[in-house]
């Protein structure tokens, strides 16, 4: 769930550091995990995922732990941004 999320996490911090004119120099990590983590989000889904999918008791392991990952990174969004929780 964490290489599912992050690319797009990524993309906005590129726009926000581009539209901020911060220097290049800091940019490039996460220019680089745009791309890096949709291929680990991809070798993930086929190699571990899918295969473990074919178990019923796999799949309500997975949905737990999606679930259990984008709570906590919620949490951790909300307490890191609080204004930004009631938009």
């Amino acid at each position: 769930m964490t290489e599912w999320l992050a690319p797009d996490r990524f993309v906005q911090v590129v726009h926000a550091w581009e539209r901020l004119g911060l220097p290049d120099v800091g940019i490039v990590y996460h220019k680089l995990h745009i791309t890096i983590d949709s291929r680990h989000a991809a070798g993930w889904f086929h190699n571990v995922v899918v295969p473990a999918a074919e178990s019923e008791r796999m799949r309500r392991a997975i949905a737990r732990g999606t679930l259990w990952r984008l709570n906590s990174s919620a949490r951790y969004l909300d307490e890191r941004m609080p204004g930004l929780a009631a938009h």
